[in-house]
């Protein structure tokens, strides 16, 4: 009886190594026709071990002839199993028979590509520059978008990028600059009217011929503005201009050639005689800014 059990004891030792290893093998799915999954299959040196293990099993030459059952034959039938089971190393590429649902790998999810950048945007906060009234201004776009410009809400010009172009003022009070989504406000600044400076710089008086006024530079004249290129600038009187500086002009009296044609003019006049002259500024871009000055030239003989 002892010898029995013993037997029996080892019948379902041999039975449950079997299947652990079966398991081990394949999981839960006891078809041995299934390709394994490596990462779930035994190692072979584990096989290897099992199989020396049945081979001192099938050493022992044990039967159960109570229960009819040869030993031997079962543990041979195991070991033939798990030879043909064991996973190598080396893993041989499996092709799914046509009749089995072919199971495919699910592809990684494709990383998501960063935002291109809109060359409609800046590459960095709009700033516009401070315009002034009634002038005409260079403005340059420095950005990779199209630099649209309002004035007052109307818009007065379109710069497309790396561009330069040039924007006319009237009277607007408000500049908006803006490229894309991005924006920058200023309000204009007041175009002041021009100013003209007249200084005596020669002789002048009763005492004074009239040769010697019209020998020398009588007056100096200065434009004063902070826009001279947009004015327009007119003398009246006999008299002779040089400009000597950007906004400066030298007058000089050009009245009479001789003495006949000084006793001609001077008949029935009476002494300190005066001749005058007149400066006309006008800004071209802003028809109320115009102004209007005059010096008089003295002397009183010929």
């Amino acid at each position: 009886m002892k010898t029995s059990r013993d037997i029996k004891f080892i019948i379902y030792q041999v039975l449950y190594l079997f299947v652990i290893c079966v398991i081990a093998l394949k999981g839960a799915d006891i078809n041995l026709d299934e390709v394994l999954d490596t990462k779930l299959a035994v190692k072979k040196s584990i096989a290897d071990s099992l199989s020396k293990y049945i081979d001192s099993l099938l050493a022992l030459k044990l039967s159960d002839s109570s229960a009819n059952v040869d030993i031997a034959e079962l543990i041979k039938g195991m070991k033939y199993e798990i030879s043909n089971k064991i996973i190598t190393s080396t893993v041989v590429p499996f092709v799914q028979p046509d009749n089995k649902t072919n199971y495919q790998s699910v592809p990684e999810k494709e990383k998501p590509k960063e935002e291109e950048k809109n060359l409609n945007e800046p590459t960095s906060k709009v700033v516009g520059p401070e315009l002034t009234q009634f002038t005409i201004s260079p403005i340059t776009n420095p950005y990779n978008g199209t630099l649209d410009i309002f004035a007052d809400g109307i818009k007065v010009a379109s710069i497309p990028p790396k561009s330069r172009a040039l924007v006319q003022l009237a009277g607007q009070k408000q500049i908006k600059y803006q490229v894309g989504e991005q924006f920058d406000i200023k309000s204009t600044k007041e175009n002041k009217i021009p100013q003209i400076s007249i200084t005596r710089i020669g002789s002048s008086g009763e005492n004074v011929p009239l040769r010697t006024v019209q020998s020398t530079t009588g007056f100096r004249v200065e434009i004063i503005d902070d826009f001279p290129g947009q004015l327009d600038i007119k003398f009246d009187g006999p008299v002779k201009v040089v400009q000597s500086g950007p906004t400066t002009f030298d007058v000089t009296l050009n009245f009479l050639s001789s003495e006949n044609a000084f006793d001609s003019w001077s008949k029935d006049k009476d002494s300190p005689y005066k001749v005058s002259f007149f400066v006309n500024v006008q800004d071209k871009l802003n028809p109320a800014h115009k102004i209007k000055l005059g010096q008089t030239f003295v002397f009183g003989k010929w």
